[in-house]
């Protein structure tokens, strides 16, 4: 190939180049294909070449190739585009014949094709181009140019209109039907268009006088006037002349005795009727003269003769037929013969005169064929514009008022046409009339209202067009579609009863065409709450069943997803959900609801989730519930169905006002819940918080938490979280029960410096009353005894006294896990720590308020205190004292066994134990008395003086009531409340 493509180039001789290309064109094409693509570049260079003969063999190649490899063409084309203006008349030509098969070959490759390319839309292009420079060759001064654009254009007509349906396809035939309609770059309606306008320039340039028409008639014109020329050459005959010579010299010869022969020879002859001809011309001699007789007889002779003379051929055969007859008959006399010869001539005239007059009956028919019709247009007076369309309006109504007329004959279709037909192209009197004919009865009339839509559809397409008996559109089409459209809504949108839903959802499905309009009216109707669910079913059906206008209807049902009505929007949500599962429709969806997430970082809430449609006729400038509702809900509804979804929701916390977050921790609970404990995304979240949205994991991990234990993976991410990176204590609440009992006891004092409804909740989660009603066994790492004897053993440096006190009477609160058992085992523990707990006193009274019958287990407790040696303790000594001055007379046993200067301090610190106690000993008998040693007697009496110590009130005085009841605990507003509750 590279041998004969450079001879090619370097030779100088025509055939060796075209040889050569030939030699090329046959092993690329048909041998070796696959090397076609590299040494096309080669070969094309040669469509530059000097001779015509070369150029014209490259427009061969390009046809060929473009054939059976169509996947060249978009590289060839241009080379074809330069070749058709070729200035070798040759060669245009050759380039004209080509580029209708590579028009052909072009549409099929297209149509064909799964995915259109860029190389086709490039192709399609200059093919366009092409077509363009071929209608400008039609008026080319070339015959053999203008023949083949001709051609070439008749192609064009034939591939891009559709075919008859009445022809037989042959296999390799290629029409407008072939094309896919889903073809962007080839629409088979401007194709058709394109086709159209094509063929009126055809008819156009066939009408018109162009040089071979010229030509023609300049010939025939010429050979007109050459038969002219003929004619007059030749001389014309002195007819007059001839006769009067010949008169003469019959007039000087005739005798007597000839006469008398020519009247025997001529009786032969004579019929045996006289002739209506011989009546009605013959003129009898009125003179005697002979002279004047012979003249006259002279004269007809002399004409006779003449005429006699140009049929002589003809009576020669006539002669030679009677001859004939006398042979064949020898018995007949040559009189009878020519009688016989004269009757057939006749016979034969009267047919001649039949076909002449037959003939002449015809030419006398095509005549009165080639007559002018008769135009009533011509001869009739147009009626009135306003008379016309009365008689229009009443023909109309007439065609209305026969519908059971037409369904018994069976016409009911074709009426249906008419009425569409009529009402889309005529007067707005006829709209009107239709109009209100559908819509009084829309249950049983929308098929014909659908037909009307198709009409107008139709026109507004531009697949039909106006007939010239229409009147002239008053409005553009699209605006007469919509109306009609929109009309029919509200039309059934009146309608009471079950109906209404399903005619909406027909004329919304099997309309063509779906405007702003109608979408607009949909997007009211179903965001009226009396309309039910329907109208948004609707919607979810337009999404998937209308493609084109899918986003439109998807962007409606969104709206509603923020709206103010719960009904609406739960259902929108749950539709849109169910829309979610399909591919193409998951991102969009997606995005959407982290768009409005985005929304909740805004001081206040956006215009766009007010309005009519959104039932929140007023913007607010702050937000609130409903409004951030409208931003959250559909976000939430998606957690199930994409927990990748719950990160964004952590960045987009770390964003929003105080207010928000509140909303947005109560909103969260519900949807949390579908994740559950071991979700990967929820694990990776709390491993991974965002700074700032602590809070929301935490009540996130709350709802999960709350009806059942954690999980131990959930457990060990809280643990690691709260151990590497976040301190806060809170974080451990929800998994409380999943720690061990030293790291309870260890986070306690962290704890109980929360707000107090948190402390509460704490207590709850370790003491098993938070979900009672949940069915789950409860699990604690720490029992109720073990929670306050561990709040007993705080350090004091780690939580203040009061704290612990708060958080003690929380637990007392609790009589469920309390109960006198568990109260007696604390008291009994507590009282054998070394030292004695600060707050053991504290805890004994408030034991004995809740549990009386603890009194005597509470004065053994007491008689060990003392053993102990309390008083070195003064802040529990002050609570001793305190517990003995509330449990007299019972603890008048127990101070007596006080040492007496621990006895007149206790009297001291509480004046009015003595007369109570003094009074008690008074009682005793002498025998008792006589165990009392003198000196607690000396003190009881007050005989002996003791110094005050300074007082310490362990349990200030208004902590609890005369009925021993604990106090109210004051609640810090100001601290925010805990996860989980409000």
């Amino acid at each position: 190939i590279v041998e004969w493509l450079n001879e090619a180039s370097i030779s100088i001789a025509e055939d060796i180049k075209i040889t050569n290309i030939c030699k090329v064109q046959e092993l690329l094409l048909n041998k070796e294909p696959h090397l076609l693509d590299s040494y096309l570049n080669d070969i094309l260079q040669f469509s530059v070449d000097r001779s015509s003969e070369v150029r014209k063999t490259i427009t061969g190649f390009i046809e060929e190739s473009g054939i059976k490899f169509p996947e060249v063409i978009p590289r060839t084309v241009q080379i074809l585009l330069r070749l058709a203006s070729d200035e070798t008349s040759v060669v245009a030509k050759r380039a004209l014949r080509a580029s209708g098969r590579i028009l052909r070959a072009a549409l099929k490759w297209i149509a064909s094709a799964t995915v259109v390319t860029t190389d086709m839309e490039l192709a399609w292009t200059h093919l366009s181009a092409l077509k363009v420079q071929i209608i400008n060759l039609i008026d080319s001064d070339n015959d053999g140019i203008r023949t083949q654009a001709v051609k070439f254009l008749e192609g064009v007509i034939l591939i891009q209109t559709y075919p008859d349906p009445d022809s037989p396809k042959k296999p390799d035939d290629f029409s407008l039907e072939d094309i896919p309609l889903t073809l962007k770059i080839a629409r088979r309606r401007k194709l058709e268009e394109e086709a159209n306008h094509v063929m009126d320039l055809l008819i156009k340039f066939h009408g018109s006088p162009h040089e071979i028409a010229a030509t023609a008639a300049k010939r025939v014109k010429v050979e007109v006037i050459i038969d002219e020329a003929e004619v007059a050459t030749v001389p014309t005959p002195k007819l007059p002349d001839l006769i009067e010579l010949s008169e003469s010299f019959i007039a000087e010869r005739l005798s007597v005795e000839i006469a008398t022969d020519l009247v025997m020879d001529s009786m032969a002859w004579v019929p045996d009727t006289m002739t209506t001809i011989f009546q009605r011309e013959y003129q009898p001699t009125a003179t005697t003269d002979i002279n004047i007789q012979r003249q006259t007889i002279a004269k007809l002779l002399a004409t006779q003769i003449k005429q006699t003379k140009a049929k002589k051929n003809k009576r020669d055969k006539e002669e030679d037929a009677v001859m004939e007859d006398l042979i064949k008959n020898p018995t007949i006399s040559v009189a009878e013969a020519k009688r016989e010869r004269k009757r057939e001539k006749d016979r034969e005239k009267e047919k001649e005169a039949k076909a002449s007059l037959e003939a002449h009956e015809k030419s006398l028919a095509k005549a009165r064929n080639r007559m002018k019709a008769l135009k009533l247009v011509e001869v009739t007076k147009p009626l009135p514009k306003e008379i016309k369309e009365r008689m229009l309006l009443m023909a109309v109504n007439r065609i209305l008022l026969s519908e059971k007329t037409a369904v018994f004959g069976g016409i009911a279709t074709i009426r249906s046409k008419i009425l569409t037909t009529l009402a889309a192209t005529f007067n707005p009197y006829i709209k009107e009339a239709v109009l209100r004919y559908i819509t009084d009865d829309m249950r049983n009339r929308l098929d014909l209202a659908l037909g009307w839509l198709y009409e107008e559809y139709a026109l507004l397409q531009g697949f039909q067009r106006r007939t010239t008996l229409c009147t002239k559109p008053q409005e553009a089409p699209h605006q007469a579609y919509n109306f009609l459209l929109c009309t029919l809504v509200s039309a059934i949108d009146l309608i009471q009863g079950k109906d209404r839903d399903a005619l909406l959802s027909r004329l919304y499905l099997e309309a063509p065409l779906i405007t702003e309009d109608a979408v607009e009216a949909l997007k009211m109707v179903s965001s009226d709450e009396t309309r039910g669910l329907a109208p948004l079913q609707l919607l979810k059906e337009m999404v998937v069943r209308r493609p084109t206008k899918q986003l439109v209807f998807l962007n409606v049902l969104l709206c509603h997803t923020g709206h103010e009505n719960n009904t609406i929007r739960e259902a929108a949500i749950q539709l849109v959900c169910q829309l979610y599962s399909r591919a193409e429709l998951s991102k969009l969806i997606e995005e959407y609801a982290v768009l409005y997430l985005g929304f909740l970082r805004l001081h206040n809430p956006p215009e766009i989730v007010f309005g009519q449609d959104r039932g929140r006729p007023q913007i607010e400038s702050l937000w609130t519930e409903s409004t951030t509702r409208a931003c959250l809900g559909l976000y939430l509804a998606l957690l199930s169905e994409h927990q990748d979804l719950i990160h964004e929701l952590a960045r987009v916390y770390t964003s929003m006002g105080a207010d928000v977050k509140r909303i947005v921790l109560r909103l969260v609970e519900g949807p949390v819940r579908s994740l559950g404990m071991g979700s990967p995304q929820l694990l990776a979240l709390v491993e991974n918080c965002p700074k700032g949205s602590e809070t929301l994991v935490t009540r996130i991990i709350h709802i999960l938490t709350e009806k059942s234990a954690p999980s131990a993976e959930l457990v060990a991410r809280v643990r690691e979280l709260y151990q590497t990176r976040v301190s806060d204590v809170r974080f451990l609440i929800p998994v409380l029960n999943g720690l061990t009992k030293k790291e309870v006891i260890a986070a306690l004092p962290k704890l109980i410096k929360l707000n107090p409804i948190v402390v509460k909740e704490v207590f709850n989660r370790l003491l098993g009353t938070h979900n009672n009603d949940s069915g789950v066994p409860h699990t604690s790492p720490i029992t109720p005894a073990e929670l306050l004897i561990a709040l007993h053993s705080i350090d004091p440096s780690k939580a203040e006294l009061k704290t612990v006190i708060k958080a003690t009477s929380l637990c007392f609160a609790e009589k469920q896990a309390y109960t006198q058992e568990t109260v007696a085992v604390v008291m009994q523990h507590l009282m054998e720590m070394t030292p004695l707990p600060t707050l053991l006193m504290r805890t004994v009274i408030q034991s004995l308020a809740l549990y009386p019958r603890l009194s005597g287990f509470v004065m053994n407790i007491l008689q060990r205190l003392i053993l102990k040696q309390v008083w070195k303790q003064p802040k529990v000594w002050e609570g001793f004292v305190k517990c003995c001055e509330r449990t007299q007379p019972q603890s008048f046993a127990v101070i007596l066994q006080l040492p007496p200067a621990q006895l007149a301090e206790a009297l001291r610190m509480a004046s009015n134990l003595r007369a109570p106690l003094l009074a008690h000993v008074e009682a005793f008998a002498e025998n008792q008395k006589a165990h009392i040693p003198q000196s607690i007697m000396d003190v009881i009496q007050g005989k002996v003086p003791c110094d005050m110590l300074d007082e310490f009130d362990i349990a200030p005085r208004g902590d609890y009531s005369n009925d021993q009841k604990p106090d109210t605990m004051e609640i810090d507003l100001s601290e925010p409340a805990p996860p989980g509750l409000d």
